[in-house]
This record gives structure tokens, C-alpha cells and sequence, in this order.
């Protein structure tokens, strides 16, 4: 089995579809239509779908680390470069962080990681892995 797909629910499909596209750089894997209602983006052999909610009331926007009711709790984009990553994006996200978090496992692997949250909320980090450069 593999990862097929990720859904968000959105209160504005056509601002989340813009900040995925746009701001993020994700292509759309299906062709996009505001009509439609829904859009469709690629990461990488994953589609994130962003459908329109039939609620209004949503969660508080959440801190990373910070608990939260049971379901999924974010979606993480590694990226090659954080800094660069970071740089780039700069003022036109708002960031959930004020810096990066590093996270060196026993192993040498190394996780950097910024979470940021989508102009509906939710909770994206970007992250850099660096493999263990140990002879395991």
C-alpha cells in the first residue's frame, strides 16, 4: 500500500487552492476549476484534495506541540533546504514558530523542521532531514 491522497476540509477552497499553488509552490494534479468547489494539488506522489465544509465552527489554530482534539494534526513538506526554504517564503506565510526546531536522534539523523499555518489554520511544517552520515 501507499499514500494516496490527504483531504482538507475548507471553509475557502479557492484561497487554501491559491496559497498551496501560489505561495507554496505545489502543482495542481488535476485541472482546477473554482466552479468545481474542490481542487486537487500534488505532493509529490500524493494528492492533497481541499474540499468545502458544510460547518463553519472550525478548531482553534494550534502551536506546534500544542495538544488537540483526535484526528490529523498536520502535514509536514520536506523540503532540501529549511533556511532557504524560510528565506523564501519569508513575510507572506505566518509563521507558527519563531525558529526552527532541531531534533538529533541517537542514530545522527538530524530533523529540522518550521511549522506555519495556512491561511485557514491548519498546521504545515516544513522540514529538513539529514541522514546519519554514521557507517550504520
Amino acid at each position: 500500500m501507499r499514500l494516496l491522497n490527504v483531504d482538507i476540509l475548507a471553509e475557502d477552497v479557492h484561497v487554501l487552492a491559491g496559497f498551496y499553488n501560489q505561495v507554496l509552490g505545489l502543482p495542481f494534479a488535476l485541472p482546477y476549476a473554482r466552479e468545481d468547489g474542490w481542487a486537487a494539488l500534488r505532493i509529490g506522489e500524493v494528492m492533497l484534495f481541499l474540499l468545502p465544509s458544510d460547518q463553519a465552527e472550525r478548531d482553534p489554530k494550534r502551536s506546534p506541540g500544542e495538544g488537540g482534539r483526535p484526528g490529523l494534526d498536520s502535514l509536514a513538506l520536506e523540503v532540501e533546504d529549511l533556511d532557504s526554504s524560510i528565506d523564501e517564503l519569508g513575510e507572506s506565510v505566518t509563521w507558527a514558530q519563531s525558529e526552527p526546531t532541531r531534533l538529533e536522534q541517537p542514530s545522527g539523523e538530524v530533523f529540522r523542521f518550521r511549522g506555519l499555518h495556512d491561511p485557514e489554520g491548519n498546521l504545515i511544517y516544513l522540514s529538513e532531514f539529514t541522514p546519519s552520515s554514521r557507517g550504520n
